[in-house]
Order: C-alpha cells, then sequence, then structure tokens
C-alpha cells in the first residue's frame, strides 16, 4: 500500500468547533474540546508586563484585607443567620430535574467561606434584620474575595521564590483548596465509608457512643431537615403566588366596590373553597419564615449525638481571622470542615 498524503497548513476546521480571542498579545482558541493560549509580544514588552504585576500585588492584597473588614462589619452589624441563609440557598440548593453540570452558578465554597468567616467573629447583630442591598453587598464581597485571592496566587510566580514544578504545585494545591468541591456521588461516598469504618464500629462505640450506620444516620437525618424545610419554603412561596391570582380573578369578578371594606373582601375571599384547602399550607409556610430557614433540631439519640460532634459555638473559629500573615483569608485553616454546624442560643 503506498503512503497516505498529508495536506500542509492547518487543519480543516469547521465555524461551529472553533472559537477565538485576542486581548492585547495575548490570544485564547477552542478548537472542539481543545483549548490552547498564545502571546505574541514586542521586545522588552512581556519583561515590563511582570514587572507591572509585581508592583499591583501589594495593592491588590490590601484591597482584600479591606473588603474583608467591610464583610466583618456587616456581620457585626446584621443577623448572622440570615445572611448565611440567603448564600447558602443560592449557592447549595437546586432543583435535580434542571440541574446541568455545566450551567450551573452555584458555589459551595460561597457558603464555606461565610461560614468560616461568621463562626470566627465573636460579634453579631442579631437585633438586626439586613436589608436587600446589605444582603446583596454580603454576596457579592464574598464572591470579590475570593476571585481577588484567587487572582493574588495566579500572580505569585513573578516572584520567583520556586522553581516552575514547585510553584505550579502550590498553585494547584492553593485553588482546590479553595474551588474543588465533591470528590464522589453521595451514595459511592457513603459506601466508600462503609466499607472503611465499620470494621472500628467497636473503636467508635467506645470512644464516640455511635456505629458508622448511626452516625451516617444522624448526618442523612440533617440534611432531610434542611432539603425538608427549603421545599416546605419553596411549596408555600408558589401558593402564595397561585393564591394571588385567585384573588385578582375574585376581585375582577366580585369588584371591590361592592365590599364595604377591604377587611370584608379579604374575608370573603378566605371563605372560598379553593382558598381554604390552602390555609394549613399556608400556617406551614408562617413556620418556616419566623423560623431559622436552616434550623436543625435533634430527632433521636444517634442524630442529637452527631449534632454534638459537629457543632461549634460561634467565635470559637477565631483563628480563621487572627492569623497573623492572612487575616480572614479564605486559605486559612477552618474549623468548619470539622464542626460544620452553628449551636446558638440553644439552637442549631
Amino acid at each position: 500500500m503506498g503512503k497516505k498524503s498529508k495536506r500542509k497548513g492547518k487543519p480543516d476546521r469547521k465555524p461551529k468547533d472553533y472559537e477565538g480571542f485576542q486581548y492585547g498579545p495575548f490570544r485564547v482558541e477552542r478548537h472542539g474540546r481543545y483549548v490552547a493560549m498564545s502571546t505574541h509580544w514586542k521586545p522588552g514588552e512581556y519583561e515590563k508586563h511582570i514587572e507591572n504585576i509585581k508592583s499591583k500585588r501589594p495593592e491588590l492584597k490590601d484591597n482584600i484585607n479591606t473588603k474583608i473588614q467591610e464583610l466583618l462589619t456587616i456581620i457585626e452589624q446584621n443577623d448572622p443567620f440570615e445572611l448565611l441563609s440567603t448564600i447558602s440557598y443560592k449557592n447549595c440548593l437546586t432543583d435535580p430535574e434542571q440541574y446541568r453540570e455545566s450551567t450551573y452558578e452555584g458555589r459551595e465554597c460561597y457558603v464555606e467561606y461565610a461560614l468560616s468567616i461568621i463562626s470566627a467573629h465573636n460579634k453579631h447583630g442579631f437585633d438586626r434584620h439586613a436589608d436587600e442591598a446589605t444582603i446583596e453587598r454580603f454576596n457579592q464581597l464574598i464572591s470579590e474575595i475570593l476571585n481577588h485571592v484567587m487572582w493574588y496566587y495566579i500572580t505569585e510566580a513573578v516572584e520567583k521564590k520556586r522553581d516552575l514544578v514547585e510553584e505550579e504545585l502550590r498553585f494547584q494545591s492553593i485553588m482546590r483548596y479553595m474551588f474543588i468541591r465533591g470528590d464522589s456521588f453521595s451514595e459511592h461516598h457513603i459506601d466508600l465509608m462503609k466499607d472503611i469504618f465499620k470494621p472500628h464500629d467497636g473503636f467508635l462505640k467506645k470512644h464516640y457512643g455511635l456505629t458508622t450506620d448511626e452516625i451516617i444516620s444522624g448526618i442523612e437525618e440533617i440534611e432531610h431537615q434542611v432539603v425538608k424545610k427549603a421545599n416546605d419554603l419553596i411549596s408555600g412561596l408558589v401558593n402564595v403566588k397561585k393564591c394571588q391570582g385567585l384573588f385578582e380573578k375574585f376581585v375582577d369578578e366580585k369588584g371591590v366596590e361592592n365590599f364595604q371594606s377591604i377587611e370584608e373582601c379579604f374575608k370573603a375571599f378566605r371563605c372560598l373553597p379553593e382558598v381554604q384547602e390552602k390555609q394549613q399550607e399556608f400556617e406551614g409556610l408562617k413556620e418556616v419564615l419566623e423560623g431559622i430557614l436552616f434550623e436543625i433540631k435533634p430527632k433521636g439519640a444517634a442524630t442529637e449525638a452527631v449534632i454534638e460532634l459537629l457543632s461549634t459555638q460561634l467565635g470559637e473559629n477565631r483563628d480563621f481571622i487572627t492569623c497573623e500573615k492572612a487575616q480572614g483569608w479564605p486559605t486559612n485553616d477552618s474549623m468548619i470542615y470539622r464542626r460544620p454546624l452553628i449551636r446558638h442560643d440553644g439552637k442549631i
């Protein structure tokens, strides 16, 4: 057989398989699932660029520290559990029927950082409800701090304190610690934990009063309560929307002018059979709204024992914001990875 001929030049590519973007000397190109980066510098420009990055790093660090102080002020002046609820609901809960990993914008690391810094602070504004602008700023600061810290370590290589291999290993380790979450499917992970720890049930029972199955059962009960409250809230709000539509229809048909007062109009509306059917659901929504969204209530001895092992008081994570080199940075060691639940005023 003869040799196959080869075409010289760039390989053929369809427009839909290619994307290109250029900013200054930087160019990023995607060929199918492969991404390539290239740069084209004029003589001396690269060295000038590196020196510019080095000069900006102290400014970036100061900016991060300023944002952390603003974040601590917000925590000090507002109910920390409300702040945690807003960022947790946004980043930890999603509809499994609509979830797509490629488009999901939730970041569990945002919640972990918020929990770390809140559990580290010993001053909180429990008597003050955060307004919408404060909640938005709180969420924005969390996102900006983690993003800026990422860029701080991306640019660390310009200092040339280590060789390239060590620098790359350090950077990847920091990024994984900050952003990467989830090492397996939950079902597989539970099976793995059982296989590893069940042979040590005697030790666990003696020193912690729990077996592997009891620990897993307690954690699953905690998860169940959180998910149920979130689902109850969503269902309640959906019913509120439906009732709003029913009320608008009722007013259009009956006419507000035919009632002596708005109270009489509401009373007549509440007497509708379809509205009375939803009354019990509204009572459940009221209970959810009046309480803390992610409050956990001990159910059974195993769950109570697990909660005791996994909970901490506000302020006990103090080292997170008093670390001398980087106070309040998301790269700091945090107690939340050993004790992720907060115990306060007799509640979890």
